[in-house]
C-alpha cells in the first residue's frame, strides 16, 4: 500500500527523479530496508523509509559493498534498471546517496577485479 504522506504529485516527481538519475548512471546500485534497519553513515540515516543509492561497476560489486555497509541488515539490493522506480511511491524519503567518497574506502570497492 502507497504511503498516504506522499501525494501523487510528489511520487511522480521522486520516479521522474529516479529515472533521470538511473539514465545518467548505469551503475547505481540501490539498497531498501526493513522495518527494524536504521543504520547512520557519515551523519546521514537510511531506514524502511528510504532508498540508499551509490555507484558500482556491477551488481557483484554492489551487494559486496551493500554487505560491508549494511552488514545482513537491508532488505533488498537492486542494480542500474533492475530497481523499479514505481516502487519510489513506498518510500516517503526517497532516494538517499551514500557518500561516494565514504563508499571508495571500503574494502569491496577496491577489491581488484577478475
Amino acid at each position: 500500500m502507497p504511503n498516504p504522506n506522499l501525494t501523487a504529485t510528489e511520487a511522480i516527481k521522486a520516479v521522474d527523479e529516479a529515472r533521470a538519475l538511473a539514465r545518467r548512471h548505469p551503475a547505481i546500485h540501490y539498497v531498501t530496508f526493513g522495518q527494524v534497519h536504521t543504520h547512520r553513515i557519515a551523519d546521514i540515516t537510511f531506514d524502511c523509509d528510504s532508498v540508499a543509492y551509490y555507484m558500482a561497476l556491477d551488481a557483484d560489486q554492489g551487494r559486496a559493498i551493500a554487505f560491508e555497509l549494511f552488514d545482513r541488515k537491508f532488505c533488498f539490493e537492486y542494480h542500474g534498471a533492475d530497481f523499479n522506480v514505481e516502487s519510489l511511491k513506498y518510500f516517503p524519503r526517497g532516494l538517499i546517496a551514500v557518500p561516494q567518497a565514504y563508499v571508495e574506502q571500503l574494502e569491496a570497492f577496491n577489491r581488484p577485479r577478475d
